[in-house]
This record gives structure tokens, sequence and C-alpha cells, in this order.
């Protein structure tokens, strides 16, 4: 049962990190974008 919690928190882990991954990356081209403007 220890490995099935494993597993269930280490996928929650990696989803919740691919969410910010998309976030950061969104905020990061916005940044990328916004000093080519200037």
């Amino acid at each position: 049962e220890n490995m099935r919690e494993a597993a269930v928190r280490m996928t929650l882990e990696e989803e919740r990190r691919k969410k910010t991954d998309s976030e950061e990356t969104r905020e990061r081209s916005i940044i990328i974008i916004g000093s080519k403007e200037v």
C-alpha cells in the first residue's frame, strides 16, 4: 500500500510540476516578447 501511495504522490507532484512549468514558460515568453519590443 505504501508503494501505491508513493506512486500516487509522484503522479500528483509530476502533474503539478507540468502545470507550473507551462505557467512559467508562458510568463517567460511574455517577458521575452516584451523585452524585444523595447
